[in-house]
This record gives C-alpha cells, sequence and structure tokens, in this order.
C-alpha cells in the first residue's frame, strides 16, 4: 500500500521538482518495521541524488537518518507517528525541518524556490542546491 502524502507536504516536493507518487525501493526490505520508498521527479526521471521516503509508526528521527547516514547527500522526507519532517543532507553538511502549517511551511518554501533544486540536472547542481537549502533554512 502506498502512502499518504497530504497536500501541503506534496507542494512541497513539488518544489523540489519531485512528484509526491513515491515507488517503493526495489530489493528493500521492511527493515524493523521500516516503509522505504523513492521519490521520482515530476517528469517521471531519476533524480541526481536519492530523494527517499521513510515511514514508521513508533521510531524517532534519530533512528530515521541512520536510515540515510551511508549517503553523501540525499533529501528524505520521514513520516514518524504523525509528524513530516524533511531531511537535507550534502557532504557533511545536514539538516532536518519538521513540517508543521504557518510560518515553518513558508520558510522551507522560500528556501526551495530560491535553491534551484527543482532544476538540479547533475549531481553536483543538486548537492549545491542542497546546501544552499541548508544555509537559509534558519534553525
Amino acid at each position: 500500500m502506498k502512502p499518504k502524502i497530504p497536500p501541503a507536504v506534496a507542494s512541497i516536493l513539488s518544489l523540489m521538482g519531485l512528484s509526491s507518487k513515491c515507488r517503493i525501493i526495489p530489493g528493500s526490505k521492511s527493515q524493523a518495521g521500516w516503509k522505504q520508498y523513492r521519490f521520482p521527479k515530476s517528469d517521471g526521471g531519476k533524480t541526481p541524488v536519492p530523494a527517499l521516503f521513510f515511514e514508521h509508526k513508533v521510531k524517532t528521527i534519530s533512528d530515521a537518518k541512520r536510515q540515510v547516514s551511508n549517503a553523501p547527500s540525499c533529501i528524505a522526507l520521514f513520516h514518524l507517528k504523525s509528524d513530516f519532517t524533511l531531511f537535507f543532507k550534502s557532504g557533511q553538511y545536514s539538516k532536518t525541518f519538521k513540517l508543521e502549517s504557518g510560518d515553518a511551511f513558508q520558510q522551507i518554501r522560500s528556501a526551495l524556490s530560491a535553491s534551484g533544486l527543482a532544476s538540479a540536472d547533475t549531481m553536483l547542481d543538486a548537492r549545491l542546491a542542497i546546501r544552499k537549502v541548508i544555509e537559509n533554512i534558519p534553525t
């Protein structure tokens, strides 16, 4: 069963050039209850860095970040309990951002719009755009 992405979260994904229609990762087993998916680009193509979705009913954000600890760069959406959190990683830089309504949503929308992430076609472009997002998201 495919996960249901709320419309507000889907709008954030679209700002990154991602489709909210995620696909299960081929060959992934549900390790310790994790459901793992990959987001394709809006045009159906492959993303230059992994764009992943992890879902779990009882794990914490620290547990979720371990799922992508080996990736040099990635974008991950974690759905833990009832919360959605975005995680950006580019090399040694990373940042989590809880998706809540109001000002927080506007801040992430602004950072994503200014980053150029949606138009990044190469790994280098995507990594630079992710770094821009990390720098522009307020703590």
